[in-house]
């Protein structure tokens, strides 16, 4: 999950991930792909049980290097990866590249994705 799918405010989210970076320490290994010199690192929840709220179990959160946490949660990212914010050229450049090669390997995902936002939009239009 992502702050897009958080339901409650800013400071809520932000004082999460504080709860859980006192609760399971601060991270020093992804574990995806088991870098250690990154220069950051998340703590990234699965969705798992996942009712509108995040809970803090150990096994709904993973330690992720950014580059991992930003493929982890590309799927969210569709329409409006850059709405909003300004970033350096390079910024663009590299999140596009990841996203791309995301889509490439996860087909099944991207085409779930639009069948989602094409029901989302049909029961819009029709008042639901």
């Amino acid at each position: 999950m992502s702050y897009s799918e958080f339901n409650g405010s800013t400071s809520q989210y932000k004082y999460l991930h504080v709860k859980v970076a006192k609760a399971f320490g601060k991270p020093a290994l992804c574990e995806d792909c088991g870098r250690t010199d990154a220069k950051r690192y998340d703590w990234a929840n699965l969705g798992n049980n996942y009712d509108g709220n995040y809970i803090i179990r150990r096994e709904d959160w993973r330690r992720l290097c950014r580059s991992c946490h930003q493929k982890h949660d590309a799927h969210l990212f569709i329409g409006k990866r850059f709405s909003g914010k300004k970033h350096r050229a390079e910024s663009r450049a590299k999140t596009s590249a990841t996203l791309k090669k995301f889509w490439a390997e996860h087909p099944e995902v991207y085409e779930q994705l639009l069948r989602t936002k094409a029901e989302k939009r049909r029961l819009t239009n029709v008042g639901i």
